[in-house]
């Protein structure tokens, strides 16, 4: 039988629990916020593709928060889904706006073939486009073909 006298119950052994206790829910807590402190951040979906060229092309992807791709061949045509991210991919691709400064790009050259992303990054809308002799920044372009690369296996545009 256990007693309040036993070395069980001493005052140092409940204050080591306690710490445990609060550390190991604040780590948790802490945790859970952290890893969703992009989507304050990110209003909406991400939006990428190009368009222009001989023919007149247009492919639009749409990447969401919760993973869902969609494509659009047409500017006014029907989105469809074509592929489910996973979380640490989505994660990713909405952090780096944040972390690559792609949210402090400001870019609007087209050209024959256009390369585009649009997001909303802080409540400001981006419309980011460039081609043609318009070179995007270093850290704009390895996004673009980032993203690229994530949706299906696409090749990388430059």
């Amino acid at each position: 039988m256990v007693t309040i006298n036993s070395p069980l119950f001493s005052l140092k052994h409940i204050s080591v629990v306690s710490f445990l206790i609060i550390s190991l829910t604040v780590f948790f807590a802490y945790g859970c916020v952290g890893s969703k402190k992009w989507k304050k951040d990110i209003d909406g979906p991400i939006l990428f593709g190009s368009f222009g060229g001989f023919v007149g092309s247009y492919d639009e992807y749409t990447i969401h928060n919760t993973g869902q791709v969609f494509y659009r061949s047409k500017l006014r045509g029907e989105s469809t889904m074509v592929h489910q991210l996973k979380d640490d991919i989505v994660k990713s691709i909405f952090e780096r706006i944040k972390t690559d400064n792609i949210g402090e790009e400001s870019m609007d050259e087209p050209g024959n073939m256009t390369y585009f992303i649009k997001f909303t990054f802080k409540k400001k809308q981006h419309h980011i486009k460039w081609g043609g002799q318009h070179d995007p920044s270093p850290q704009l372009l390895d996004y673009y073909n980032y993203l690229s690369t994530h949706i299906n296996g696409k090749n990388p545009v430059m």
